[in-house]
């Protein structure tokens, strides 16, 4: 998801008088919260299609009602594509290689030579057909430094003094019904020991660079 704010960007500069919604895992809207490209977030999407008729219904007549003119369905999420297919959307959006071709009327071809990157294809989704990637802006989650002053005391800290850099294992998911262990991806602990090594480091370069340029 954060991954995508990229494309949100891309979408906002292109068309800024534009309402953005989001069809995403209930999970996802706290993150989805912090981006200012994000108009609403709502979680339909993700679990319309496990939900009693009843509610399907309900939400395919509240996305109908909102009339949206397009609807961008990333990679590998058949779940979320059903529910814009049913609200009628006029042109959604899809890559070939995702298995929600079914539900997209703007199928796009997937390079993956061209478009490598996870990130390369959310954008090129929020382009004209054929059209060669524009610079992809990263992404930058609003802060809500009330919540995380919240979180620290629960953890009995206070804010730091200085930047801090926060890695977060992910762990793995079990799923009793599947009788089967999911592994998330994560990176493996050297790996954040060196990422946390470069951001010391870099840190302090910048540190000594604002001492040099200050009068």
């Amino acid at each position: 998801m954060v991954l995508a704010q990229s494309l949100f960007k891309v979408l906002k500069q292109r068309h800024p008088d534009s309402t953005l919604d989001v069809l995403a895992p209930r999970w996802t809207l706290p993150l989805l919260e912090r981006m200012p490209e994000v108009d609403e977030s709502d979680r339909h999407g993700h679990r319309a299609w496990r939900t009693p008729a009843r509610r399907t219904f309900a939400a395919r007549r509240e996305l109908r009602a909102r009339g949206y003119d397009r609807a961008i369905v990333l990679p590998n999420s058949l779940k979320s594509a059903i529910v814009p297919h049913a609200a009628r959307a006029r042109v959604r959006t899809g890559l070939s290689a995702n298995c929600a071709t079914a539900c997209s009327n703007d199928i796009r071809q997937l390079d993956k030579q061209k478009l490598p990157r996870t990130v390369d294809r959310f954008v090129a989704l929020g382009i004209e057909p054929g059209a060669a990637l524009p610079e992809i802006p990263p992404p930058r989650i609003r802060a809500d430094m009330d919540k995380a002053r919240m979180a620290l005391a629960r953890l009995g800290r206070s804010l730091p003094a200085v930047p801090a850099l926060a890695c977060v294992p992910v762990p793995s998911t079990v799923r009793p019904s599947a009788g089967r262990r999911n592994i998330s991806p994560t990176w493996p602990r050297r790996t954040r020991r060196r990422l946390g090594g470069v951001a010391v480091r870099f840190g302090q370069r910048r540190a000594r660079d604002r001492r040099r340029s200050s009068p």
